[in-house]
């Protein structure tokens, strides 16, 4: 390999450690690449974490790193929970030992707030050695993102929020969602979130898109305009994908993926696109070193060609007016 010559600066990093899920989100886009790929490599993700929370060799930094943890199977005994919270630990402890002056935000996403609470939990019980470093580890968690919230959970949130700065609730739009079954339920979710991020149900790429997807998208939103209290409103964020789109259009240019976030998989190969799993660059990866070289040498080389979404836009100006 050639010597890295300049750092890789990116504003985020998602990381994605495990195939294995509960597959309880509907459209979740880890569905299509755990179907492809059975091969997991979680010690690259920990290398990369050693690298920008500890050394100094200036191979790459970020802004931000997102960690997505799997839900656990039922079983108390599985290996895959073994496998997994394991790694968490090993995580709390290269982010809560950090002395660097400036680190990332991290951002963690789970299933819901039980999922949450058992991987916290089992650092609490089994593994007492990492207190210290769990307490510096959730002072640099600034957002918590769960993708399924329930009303009954509020003593929990109560709780988190004594924590973690910020809850934020990963909320999917699927093309057959109703709003008007759900506006009170999304009104007391929206009570006990900091934020909301409103996710347009997207197919993995090159794949076309549901046609309904974006008109009820929208029509979501607009409905959410007319019922919600402007306190409420504020708090609800919506889909950068969509505005991609629509950019695209109007300059050419739209996408961010491989120019300033990348997402890395749990074979160690980067992509920029959420929904492209298989990346631009096919390759294995052995460590860390190459997923860096990897990100590096797929840096600006456009995704977005194969993005289903500008072929809609029509739509979105058609249910925008």
């Amino acid at each position: 390999m050639q010597k890295i010559l300049s750092t890789l600066r990116l504003k985020t990093m998602f990381l994605q450690p495990f195939v294995f899920c509960s597959n309880k989100c509907q459209g979740c886009y880890l569905k299509s690449y755990k179907t492809k790929h059975k091969f997991n490599n979680p010690r690259i993700h920990l290398d990369l974490l050693q690298e920008i929370f500890h050394t100094q060799k200036d191979l790459m930094v970020t802004d931000q790193v997102t960690i997505s943890l799997n839900s656990l199977f039922k079983g108390k005994y599985s290996s895959s929970n073994h496998q997994m919270l394991r790694w968490f630990a090993k995580a709390i402890h290269i982010i809560g030992t950090s002395t660097l002056d400036n680190t990332p935000e991290v951002h963690l996403t789970f299933h819901d707030i039980i999922t949450f609470s058992k991987y916290t939990q089992y650092i609490k019980k089994h593994r007492p050695n990492l207190f210290n470093d769990y307490i510096n580890f959730m002072k640099k968690v600034t957002v918590v993102s769960l993708s399924s919230i329930s009303i009954t959970d509020n003593t929990f949130y109560r709780r988190a929020a004594q924590i973690i700065d910020k809850v934020n609730w990963n909320w999917l739009i699927t093309p057959d969602y109703k709003i008007e079954d759900d506006i009170e339920y999304v009104r007391e979710i929206l009570e006990v979130v900091n934020s909301a991020y409103m996710i347009l149900y997207k197919n993995p790429l090159k794949q076309e898109q549901d046609s309904n997807s974006i008109p009820n998208y929208i029509n979501t939103y607009k409905y959410l305009e007319k019922n919600l209290e402007p306190r409420l409103l504020q708090k609800i964020n919506t889909d950068r994908c969509l505005f991609h789109a629509c950019d695209y259009h109007k300059s050419g240019f739209g996408c961010s993926a491989n120019i300033n976030l990348t997402h890395i998989w749990p074979n160690g190969r980067p992509t920029g696109c959420p929904y492209n799993s298989s990346g631009v660059i096919k390759t294995s990866v052995v460590d860390y070193l190459q997923t860096i070289y990897l990100i590096r040498g797929q840096r600006n080389r456009w995704e977005f060609d194969k993005c289903q979404l500008p072929k809609l836009y029509q739509e979105v100006i058609k249910c925008l007016n």
